[in-house]
């Protein structure tokens, strides 16, 4: 690992040491600042890794921070056309910079994306995430896990839970609670009435996720989950000070985290008893699989493990399907033409159906427009606005060396939002996606919303039949106009509108 990377490990060794303490806030401060000005003295002092080879063209820029906050800048308002087009046009497609305390080799697309994506082998390229996200999914999290651990836990939730072949069972249960969701909080409301499309969006999805995986159908257990998750995802940020004291976002997250362990404990234990006396099924949602169902490896998975497991999946839930749609909700009001062609596209699928008839597999499949406008948002708003791995051994790509400990970073800047892959990349435009008879193909490696390779999202086909079930009711029974047209984004690990996306609602009969 580079001296940044090191000395910045000793940073959060130390300072998580003194915070497990109960040390005061401003003694843990004044360490940090200390530390972080010993990096600093380091970078100058050894400013140059040893290197064989050459290194892509760019500039690491300032010590420590690097130019972390030009490219977060350049995400917060999803630009385009500024810092990552300058980089181009000084350095090339490929460069070099420091992000995150990370020395950073920006990779070009396509090229790039699949050198790094088409890498198997985690012994020479693995994934990486920032400390806080390690802390807070936790030890036994399959996310953070390598190798054989992380296939086998893949094949085993694909198998059980988010293949496609078992998430299209779960089509009538998504239907029914799509339904009652917007008739309960959507066509309850008065006529004109002002809510935030955010929270009721991560309503219906954690509900979803909940009966899915927990079997909760209550609907005040998932109310005291929910705001302990609100309070957990905070915590999700790219740089933190990891220090458990109150008073620190750090600290809030990580206990909310306990909270909702014991809560997924108590859930464990009741459901096992059940199991035992007949009163559940091993089959009924995914906590009775993990409790009755062994590995390929015959192992059964410990309590402990289950509780990460099971957060994880909630979490997933909760947040990145619920802020896609509620993005799709953002670009659809701004651009009137994408809401017309989607009434046109649902009326004729439900011009065939009688009332209050079950979608089918084969009608959610139809739904090409709808699918188009999906992608579209995840082009200009994506759940991650870049893919991070870190070379465990010295590569060699293109006449260039990126060192052992470096970071490769496949970010929306040099590919989705890149003119020269995307022409006028700012635009909403569905039609990149879809033609009049059928599905535009896409040039390979230059656009992954659910990532690709060995860490492809498990949860991608849920998350599709969630949004194209949700959007035929929702467009069906109620129109929506944005309460501030301009309103920004804010990139906190995902993209989402900085207000919650209000909106002022009026109950429809679309089709």
């Amino acid at each position: 690992m580079n001296t940044l990377q090191n000395v910045s490990s000793e940073f959060y060794r130390v300072s998580d040491a003194f915070a497990s303490k109960g040390s005061g806030v401003f003694l843990v401060f004044i360490l940090s600042l200390s530390t972080l000005a010993f990096a600093s003295i380091i970078l100058r002092v050894s400013s140059t890794d040893r290197v064989h080879g050459r290194l892509p063209p760019g500039s690491f820029g300032f010590p420590f921070i690097g130019e972390s906050i030009q490219y977060y800048a350049s995400q917060k308002d999803m630009d385009a056309l500024g810092w990552f087009k300058k980089k181009r046009e000084k350095y090339g497609p490929l460069f070099k910079s420091r992000v995150d305390g990370f020395k950073t080799i920006l990779l070009d697309s396509p090229g790039g994306w699949k050198f790094m994506y088409s890498e198997f082998d985690e012994n020479v390229i693995r994934v990486l995430y920032p400390p806080t996200v390690r802390d807070l999914t936790g030890p036994d999290s399959p996310i953070i896990k390598h190798g054989r651990v992380h296939r086998v836990y893949k094949s085993f939730l694909l198998n059980h839970f988010s293949g496609v072949d078992v998430v299209h069972r779960y089509i009538p249960t998504i239907g029914k609670v799509a339904v009652d969701h917007i008739n309960s909080l959507w066509l309850s409301r008065s006529d004109n009435s002002e809510v935030k499309a955010q929270e009721l969006l991560q309503e219906f999805t954690f509900s979803i996720i909940g009966i899915l995986i927990l079997g909760i159908t209550d609907s005040s257990v998932l109310e005291d989950l929910r705001p302990k998750f609100e309070e957990f995802v905070n915590g999700f940020v790219r740089v933190s000070f990891r220090l458990n004291l109150p008073g620190f976002q750090y600290h809030r997250s990580m206990k909310a985290r306990s909270q909702i362990h014991e809560i997924l404990q108590r859930s464990l234990v009741k459901r096992r008893a059940e199991l035992e006396e007949g009163k559940a099924t091993s089959t009924q949602d995914y906590l009775s699989v993990m409790l009755t169902h062994s590995n390929e490896d015959g192992y059964f998975y410990r309590d402990a493990e289950i509780r990460d497991i099971m957060l994880n999946l909630l979490w997933a839930g909760f947040e990145s399907t619920a802020t896609t749609m509620t993005m799709m909700m953002m670009h659809i009001s701004r651009n009137p033409q994408v809401y017309d062609e989607l009434i046109k596209e649902h009326a004729g699928i439900a011009s065939k159906k009688a009332e209050g008839e079950a979608l089918t597999l084969q009608e959610l499949r139809s739904m090409k427009y709808t699918w188009a406008v999906m992608q579209e948002t995840l082009r200009v708003s994506p759940s991650s606005a870049d893919i991070n791995r870190v070379a465990m051994v010295d590569l060699e790509y293109k006449g260039f060396t990126i060192p052992k400990g470096y970071r490769l970073t496949a970010a929306a800047g040099q590919s989705q939002w890149n003119p020269d892959r995307f022409p006028d990349p700012t635009k909403f435009d569905p039609s990149r996606f879809v033609t009049k008879t059928g599905t535009r193909s896409i040039e390979p490696y230059i656009f992954f919303p659910f990532g690709s390779g060995l860490r492809h999202c498990p949860g991608y086909e849920l998350a599709r039949i969630n949004t194209m079930t949700l959007f035929h009711h929702l467009l069906r029974n109620v129109k929506w106009t944005m309460v501030y047209l301009e309103e920004k984004c804010r990139y906190r690990f995902l993209f989402y509108p900085e207000k919650g996306l209000p909106i002022r609602i009026t109950k429809c009969k679309a089709y």
